[in-house]
């Protein structure tokens, strides 16, 4: 799963949280996820744009118009071969030729 901040001016959209390798059995991720490689349930995560792992919370500048988040969810025909604490440049490599479903969710979130 990646989920991005495309409202933040420059040339690359704000990586917010990037996980990977979620186990199929998963229905979803818990709140207040920790800033480990992996999660509990095996998902592992990467660098966000802070270059750290986890998530990093919606937070338009002030006075700034709400900000549109991406939360875009890929099926894959297998795992990436990737370690923990890979960039999204790494992420979306491995994806290339294993996407076989793919679905985005955009919010908008503002102050």
């Amino acid at each position: 799963m990646i989920e991005q901040d495309p409202d933040i001016p420059g040339p690359n959209a704000v990586s917010h949280w990037l996980t990977y390798n979620i186990p199929s059995t998963v229905t979803g991720l818990d709140a207040g996820a920790p800033t480990t490689n992996t999660l509990p349930n095996g998902t592992m995560q990467g660098l966000n744009s802070r270059r750290t792992i986890g998530y990093i919370a919606a937070c338009p500048p002030p006075g700034a118009p709400p900000h549109h988040y991406t939360f875009q969810l890929f099926a894959l025909d297998s795992t990436v071969p990737l370690q923990p604490g890979a960039t999204i440049v790494d992420i979306q490599q491995a994806m290339l030729g294993h996407i076989v479903g793919q679905t985005e969710l955009i919010v908008l979130f503002g102050r």
